[in-house]
């Protein structure tokens, strides 16, 4: 009995890693990729070497259009930039956002990314006013506090990793501008577990005690719980009539207005607190990717660095005053400086989603479930860019105005109805963190053996962080 058991099971595994190999080169068929692929597990290279998989092979591919397989999916990557910015354009329809294996999972449903067409658009309609130019520059108080206060951290310490400190300084002006003042133990205990929900993002989805997911679902469950009080003070504010004086806060009174328009079976409690996840993943390690190249560039270019200090001193010749809007909108060339870094070292570059349905490529006909990989990379060091790997800012002043003439190609923040809502937020961060550190630091990077050589984990960042030695700079 136990024999002729083993016999069947046996067979059908076979079977069924043979059913495996059949469908996957029939869906394969005519396309580059490789021969063959390990049964049920495909490639190892997602969990072995992301950034290989993700930005490295395909920036050596020669072909537009080329296959993987890994997990029980067939993974389809293209560096076509019209098919790209197609494919992206099309989310919400044929395709729907896929970010990772786990993403779904640890952020929830119910956000702005993985919201179909219809409420995503009444979504993002409601969330999107703080988030304008106007919206975030109303954020200017807590954005430039924490700078400052995180600024003279880091010049005590005299020599720190950028990328470290950088999501130390994102989280708590994220926090502060979304959910208020933290205490001291709440804003340690909510780093230390979104740390764990940020490594689980990449993390194999194996849910098992002990494995990076399952720390990164426990720990996200823990921040649902976390979140609640507060969540619910802002909604009962909002029922109230109440002004807002958070960022959850304008959401609540948003929300409660959309239940009007289409979102009337919306938990405005649950839509809030899987956006706040959301937003405090996409916000920190964007921002804090951006900021350690930011570091970097500026340590290797001191004449930009010099025309970055120019320009405050015109603008603001007292650096300790506050900064007012009106500054910022003056600082036209620090701008320049944070859009260049966004397109040479864009923490992003590539915007995955997941087939709702069948659909064709090419004449190549690929079933619902596949993933596809955009990869827009190429676009940001286009030859539309005068010397595109070369770092100018001088690109993006108007005599030159390479970011009107290259518009379609300026990919950093995605295309179409999806593109990251949060932009406008990340630019002033940058821009307020150049201004504030050019005037008050000294810095030069220590090299490492890593050299300027970039990984991939949330985001694409510089794998050693971008060590410095840093000091304050005399008045």
């Amino acid at each position: 009995m136990l024999v002729a058991l083993a016999v069947l099971l046996f067979s059908t595994l076979i079977l069924l890693l043979t059913w495996e190999q059949i469908v996957v080169q029939r869906i394969s068929k005519g396309l580059h990729g490789p021969k063959w692929v390990l049964p049920f597990i495909g490639t190892l290279a997602p969990i072995l070497n992301p950034y290989e998989f993700v930005v490295a092979a395909p920036q050596r591919e020669e072909r537009d259009l080329w296959w993987s397989y890994f997990m029980g999916k067939f993974i389809l990557f293209t560096k076509d930039i019209s098919l790209a910015k197609r494919i992206i354009k099309e989310q919400g329809t044929t395709f729907s956002a896929f970010v990772s294996f786990t993403s779904k999972q640890l952020f929830g449903s119910r956000t702005l990314t993985f919201f179909p067409k219809g409420d995503h658009d009444v979504l993002r309609r409601a969330l999107g006013p703080i988030f304008t130019r106007r919206g975030v520059l109303t954020l200017l108080p807590a954005v430039e506090g924490n700078i400052r206060k995180h600024l003279r951290l880091w010049i005590d310490e005299r020599e720190i990793t950028v990328a470290a400190r950088a999501t130390d300084l994102v989280f708590d002006f994220v926090t502060e501008a979304f959910l208020g003042n933290l205490s001291p133990a709440q804003t340690k205990s909510w780093r230390y577990k979104y740390h764990l929900v940020s490594k689980a993002i990449t993390a194999a989805p194996v849910n098992f005690p002990g494995t990076t997911y399952w720390r990164g679902a426990k720990a996200r469950q823990s921040l649902t719980q976390d979140m609640k009080p507060i969540v619910e003070l802002a909604i009962k504010r909002a029922d109230d009539g109440q002004e807002p004086t958070t960022i959850i806060e304008h959401w609540a009174k948003a929300l409660i207005e959309s239940k009007k328009e289409r979102l009337e079976d919306a938990d405005i409690r649950q839509v809030i607190e899987d956006n706040l996840v959301a937003f405090l993943f996409a916000g920190q390690d964007t921002s804090a990717s951006a900021i350690s190249s930011m570091f970097a560039r500026l340590s290797a270019n001191p004449d930009v660095l010099e025309k970055v200090r120019a320009e405050q001193t015109r603008v603001r010749p007292q650096r300790d005053e506050p900064i007012t809007a009106d500054a910022v909108n003056q600082m036209k060339y620090t701008c320049q400086v944070v859009k260049e870094v966004l397109r040479l070292d864009s923490p992003a570059v590539t915007a995955p989603v997941i087939a709702e349905r069948e659909f064709k490529i090419k004449g190549l006909v690929f079933p619902k479930g596949t993933v596809v990989f955009p990869f827009f990379l190429p676009a940001l060091l286009d030859k539309g860019f005068v010397e595109p790997l070369k770092f100018d800012p001088n690109r993006f002043g108007l005599e030159r105005r390479e970011h009107a003439l290259n518009a379609g190609n300026y990919l950093t923040f995605g295309v179409g109805p999806y593109r990251c809502l949060g932009n406008k937020l990340i630019e002033v961060v940058l821009t307020l963190t150049a201004a504030i550190a050019a005037m008050g630091a000294e810095w030069r990077r220590i090299p490492t053996v890593l050299g300027n050589k970039m990984t991939l984990d949330s985001t694409r960042r510089l794998a050693d962080g971008c060590v410095i030695a840093i000091q304050a700079r005399e008045a």
